[in-house]
């Protein structure tokens, strides 16, 4: 991870009123002796692609896991939950740079903490949203087809991640359920040009530069 000082009081005062805010939602939910089960383990698949790079990329196989714990206020339908999560993508695109074709490959691993939301329509539907904080690592590398693999590029960041996501979830049994979800994940304030976008005219490295990862999710519910 490249030094970034300046920023290290941002970072823990995001996590300290994140953690406060979901805490005290969760914690007071779950003291309400509410009906129905607390607790979430949930597993998806489906596709990744990149936000706020230049180059053209196929998108790749996103794969991810969500563990939480919460419940609901008497009265209120509404369901809290502290989540932790574990997210991970990959994708390709092959540009042309300096006359010689570069492949460009980068892997996007994510793991944070936050709230869901869940809102009941009906007996079995439900739709959420998700926020939360965490650490995204983007390992990236670059190599012209062809040429001698000592002339690969690689480069290896972590840095905070802002994540949200909405879903819907059909609960067909009292512990399973399965649905969708469109999860976004971004870079905060990642303003540095990684080696593999400087020697391939990739763009990234400014505002917006992330993934988004569509899946579908298989939830037990206990």
């Amino acid at each position: 991870m490249r030094g970034r000082a300046p920023r290290r009081g941002a970072e823990v005062g995001a996590w300290l009123v994140l953690w406060g805010v979901v805490g005290w939602c969760v914690l007071g939910a779950s003291s309400a002796a509410a009906e129905g089960t607390h607790f979430i383990s949930e597993a998806g698949v489906g596709v990744g692609m990149p936000l706020g790079y230049t180059a053209s990329y196929d998108p790749g196989v996103a794969v991810g896991a969500t563990l939480g714990f919460g419940g609901k206020f008497k009265g209120n339908p509404t369901r809290f939950f502290l989540i932790g999560q574990f997210n991970t993508t990959g994708f390709e695109a092959r540009t042309v740079y300096n006359d010689k074709e570069r492949l460009i490959t980068r892997q996007m691993t994510d793991v944070s903490g936050g709230l869901r939301v869940l809102w009941p329509i009906n007996r079995n539907l439900r739709v959420f949203a998700d926020v939360a904080l965490g650490i995204i690592q983007v390992d990236s590398e670059a190599r012209s087809p062809g040429l001698s693999d000592r002339l690969t590029i690689r480069d290896v960041d972590s840095d905070l991640g802002l994540f949200t996501a909405a879903g819907v979830q059909y609960r067909f049994a009292y512990h399973f359920s399965v649905g969708a979800k469109a999860d976004f994940g971004f870079l905060v304030e990642d303003d540095d040009l990684d080696v593999v976008s400087a020697a391939t005219e990739d763009g990234a490295g400014g505002q917006g530069v992330g993934r988004l990862n569509m899946t579908l999710v298989g939830t037990l519910h206990f």
